[in-house]
């Protein structure tokens, strides 16, 4: 995953999540005025109080960090994943380097580089 494809995916996330909020609180303010009348008492004995923009603000605040946290959260988790996965090999002559024997450990060739001879001890 690239780094713009990330930042989109929290941008988006935290774009549903705002919406979503704010929709949630407009319906608690219409369906229940009284409820942030009751959450806010101080507020709500002010003459300007209105419960429909208490919902709509409420909502939409808690919203967006709800989804800036899901999408964080989401991008995490792909980044791991995706750092433990296999890569995808086209090439058939990496597929046969890597399906090669490979030698014992016990072997002295199991520690020697590549392409250097063995060399056996004279006792």
């Amino acid at each position: 995953m690239t780094v713009l494809r990330g930042f989109a995916i929290v941008i988006g996330a935290a774009a549903v999540g705002a919406v979503l909020g704010a929709l949630i609180g407009l319906a608690l303010a219409v369906l229940t005025p009284g409820y942030y009348a009751t959450v806010f008492p101080g507020a709500a004995a002010q003459p300007g109080f209105n419960p429909v923009h208490v919902g709509v603000g409420l909502g939409l605040s808690q919203g967006l960090i709800a989804g800036v946290a899901i999408g964080c959260v989401v991008v995490l988790a792909v980044a791991i994943a995706s750092r433990f996965r296999l890569p995808a090999v086209t090439d058939r002559a990496a597929v046969e380097a890597w399906e090669r024997p490979r030698p014992a450990a016990g072997d002295p060739a199991a520690v020697r580089p590549a392409n250097t001879p063995v060399q056996r001890s004279r006792e």
